[in-house]
């Protein structure tokens, strides 16, 4: 008998495709050792893991040479549990671990190997629960207690399965002879039927060792080994499914390629000053990267808005990795993550360009750089390891493995990759392993989460040899200064020599009603003007009222407006200021991080201190005039109730008051230090409990219902996703999700529609307050509102300005990060 592990059955009953069930085995295994291959040979330093993860990847589906499996795989019928095969396997391969590997290391590796093998196919549980049932089992008067789900399962297993692996034995065994002095099958099905087998007693002692790490918060010794295996095995074992080889070839990054770029791409002009920060820092990077200790592995870049980070972290990122590979015999990959998709793709564009010089670029693109999130095109294309004609779903699975030199990708993506228990996310973790890490804005992970953050990100320095760096203006005191190191040369100078910004504080409760009447006449003589408001409402509110003598260009940004019309209002602003037409810009905070929008004066609703400086960064950014300003205003209702207060908590208000109550006037060489003083005070005063549960109850205790706690994006109301159509190529976008997507014949359509359509389809999407939606928006779903609402073209005006968004009510204060 013929054993397989995938097939693929087409309409009519042939088969397409198929894959030995021994063949698959063995590809996993190999490709798990390709993986640890590729990585420092000191991440998991036990001599034992390669042979861990060979056992791991040859027993993960084990429990596919049932007939039960066999049958459902050849028919399609559903078999019950029968046909399950994780908790089978699992035992095998446990059992493997306990005959072949060193007894004094046998428990945390066969509580590593069931982990893996038992969940391959579903998150991360935690071990205590099955441990007991199985142990329980093995005594017939506790097995009527055991809960009702857990005895069908072990039922299963013990009076189906296992029979049935004891029926076909010497056709299994030849299978299995592949595998060497690995084919114990044999000596297994001796050993499961004993309850007083060495092999229960060992599971026993595996059990007591569990609970005792959890009662003594000590799972992460586990967690360091279980989470990379579990991840090499995931990604190998779906690459392998949907026939895609393990990648071999790796890519040398040519370190004059950003030289090149460069000296190609000037920056506007600019005060003298500001270039020699820009060149300084430029230069200073480069040659810190030749010259840190590589035990040292946490840094961090503070420095100024416009000194040109992006390239001088990329400079320090390729610098270090050839450094590495000469010094440690390993590549590692670059992983440039952001906040926000709007700022991610350009910083793509800059990084693609650079690579445009290398040799391979066009024949290879996808193994140089990736972009990964849910905005991203699904396209992969190498030729050298043969991924030259992939199916969407082959071309997703290498995004979403992160196969290449450089992913840039999101904090969402690259941060839950990390704080998770989930197989999706899991499946590149050991890819972030070894990589060289830029965390872009890294001011906007929630202050709450910092204690968290912290302990992960030591984590992957120090037990999985990741090099950090945390970038920007103002820089969160997520570590002990004992902890990092600086890489800008004296960013506390850096500032003070800068003067680009005249900044003011109007501490007076500030109406909306009456702002143009104060401000329009300055504003009117001023060549280019960014007015920031907190919420939608006090934002649309301002540009609804701008007073109509004005002549120059009016430009409205918010989340309200569709993906589509704000990516195009961008560059219409760039061209506005770029052109000096007389500009004005009100918006919400969409353009305070990346945006490289530059105006002569920004006027900021009052906001945290980091917020403050990030939106000063948009005022005479490139130090292109004399001097920009900052106002900042507390703009409020009639009512005198401050916008701030329904996005902002009051801790980080409170200390931005308090810095600011007796500075009327500020420099920008004082920036530095008022964040400095800012994140002292908010440390002291903000509860970070949660942060500090969430790692010590999940990585400490494996306590995996707590992640439920942790999202970097906490939305404020209950939204739901609409679609708009505003435009034609928005009706026919839709019309073809209906065809190929919601009503395509089978899994295998509906999918390749998906990844086809969905970053079109998502640029036409806005997340509105359920409050403002109508129940009509559901009519084509009859009702059912778990699906995406639909605002159709012939009622679009009634709903949808191409100018401001979304149509909302006059109280409406949302704000939509």
């Amino acid at each position: 008998m013929d054993y397989y592990s995938h097939l693929d059955i087409g309409e009519t009953g042939g088969i397409h495709s198929q894959k030995k069930l021994n063949e698959h085995l063995f590809q996993v295994a190999n490709g798990m050792h390709d993986s640890l291959d590729d990585l420092p040979p000191d991440i998991l330093s036990n001599d034992h893991s390669k042979e861990l993860a060979w056992i791991i990847g040859i027993s993960h589906d084990f429990g596919k040479y049932t007939t039960f499996f066999q049958s459902y795989l050849k028919t399609g019928s559903p078999t019950g549990d029968s046909k399950n095969h994780g908790l089978l396997s699992a035992l095998w391969g446990c059992f493997l671990v306990f005959q072949k590997m060193p007894k004094e290391i046998a428990v945390e590796n066969i509580l590593v190997c069931l982990a893996c093998i038992y969940c391959h196919h579903g998150d991360i549980v935690q071990l205590s629960d099955l441990l007991f049932m199985l142990l329980s089992y093995q005594r017939p008067e506790r097995r009527f207690s055991i809960d009702p789900r857990w005895k069908r399962r072990l039922d299963t297993v013990y009076s189906k399965q296992i029979n049935d692996i004891k029926s076909n034995r010497k056709e299994i065994e030849r299978d299995l002879d592949r595998f060497g002095d690995y084919n114990l099958l044999e000596s297994f099905l001796e050993h499961i039927d004993q309850s007083s087998s060495p092999f229960y007693t060992t599971l026993y002692q595996c059990w007591t060792t569990y609970q005792d790490w959890q009662r003594a918060s000590m799972v992460s010794t586990f967690h360091h080994k279980c989470y990379f295996l579990f991840s090499c095995l995931i990604e190998n074992d779906k690459r392998d499914a949907a026939r895609l080889q393990s990648t071999r070839v790796r890519f040398d990054l040519p370190l004059t390629a950003i030289d090149r770029y460069k000296s190609n791409h000037s920056f506007p002009n600019t005060l003298p000053a500001l270039k020699i920060i820009r060149e300084n820092m430029y230069k200073h990077l480069g040659d810190k990267a030749k010259t840190i200790e590589l035990s040292q592995h946490v840094f961090t870049l503070t420095a100024p808005t416009g000194s040109a980070k992006t390239l001088a972290s990329l400079n320090f990122a390729f610098q270090l990795r050839r450094r590495i590979k000469d010094e440690k015999g390993f590549y590692p990959r670059i992983i440039y993550a952001l906040p926000f998709t709007t700022i991610i793709d350009q910083n793509y564009e800059i990084i693609t360009e650079i690579l445009k010089t290398h040799a391979e670029y066009k024949t290879d693109y996808s193994a140089l750089i990736i972009k990964h999130h849910h905005l991203a095109p699904v396209r992969y294309y190498s030729e050298r390891n043969h991924r030259n004609d992939l199916a969407l779903d082959q071309a997703l699975m290498m995004i979403e493995s992160w196969d290449a030199e450089i992913i840039v990708t999101t904090f969402m993506q690259f941060i839950h990759s990390l704080i998770s228990n989930e197989n999706r996310a899991l499946k590149k973790f050991h890819r972030i392993t070894g990589s060289i890490i830029i965390l872009d804005e890294i001011q906007n992970i929630p202050i709450e989460y910092w204690p968290l953050i912290r302990h992960v990100l030591k984590n992957m320095a120090e037990l999985y040899h990741c090099y950090i760096m945390m970038m920007t203006a103002t820089q969160p005191l997520i570590f002990e200064k004992s902890e990092m190191q600086e890489l800008a040369p004296a960013p506390d100078e850096t500032f003070f020599k800068l003067d680009r910004i005249e900044c003011i504080y109007d501490s007076e409760p500030q109406p909306i009603g009456q702002f143009w009447d104060k401000y329009y006449t300055d504003i009117r003589e001023t060549s280019s003007v960014a007015i920031i408001c907190n919420t939608i409402a006090s934002s649309l509110e301002l540009y609804q009222t701008l007073p109509a003598e004005w002549e120059g260009n009016t430009f409205y940004l918010s989340t309200n407006l569709l993906p589509v019309h704000r990516a195009a209002k961008i560059e219409q602003i760039k061209e506005s200021l770029k052109s000096r037409v007389p500009t004005i810009l009100i918006s919400t905070q969409v353009i305070e991080a990346g945006v490289d929008l530059d105006f002569d004066w920004v006027i900021r609703d009052m906001a945290p201190i980091d917020s403050l400086i990030q939106s000063a960064g948009r005022a005479n950014r490139h130090a292109v005039n004399k001097k920009g300003r900052l106002t900042i205003i507390r703009l409020c209702d009639e009512n005198k109730n401050y916008f701030s207060r329904y996005i902002y908590g009051a801790g980080h208000l409170k200390v931005a008051t308090e810095l600011l109550q007796n500075q009327d006037r500020l420099s920008e060489h004082l920036f530095y230090q008022l964040v400095h003083d800012n994140y002292q005070r908010l440390v002291q005063i903000q509860d970070m409990n949660r942060g500090k549960k969430i790692y010590r109850e999940w990585w400490q205790k494996a306590n995996y219902n707590v992640l439920d706690d942790f999202n970097l994006i906490e939305r404020q109301g209950f939204y739901k996703d609409v679609f708009l159509q505003s435009n034609k190529d928005a009706v026919d976008i839709w019309a073809q999700w209906q065809d190929d997507v919601i009503h395509a014949p089978n899994f295998t359509k509906r999918q390749e529609g998906f990844l086809t359509l969905r970053a079109e389809f998502r640029k036409h999407i806005l997340s509105i307050p359920r409050k403002l939606c109508k129940l009509f928006f559901w009519d084509y779903c009859y009702g059912d509102e778990s699906q995406i609402g639909l605002v159709r073209n012939d009622v679009i005006d009634d709903y949808y300005d191409i100018n401001t968004g979304f149509k909302r009510e006059p109280d409406d204060n949302s704000f939509i990060l």
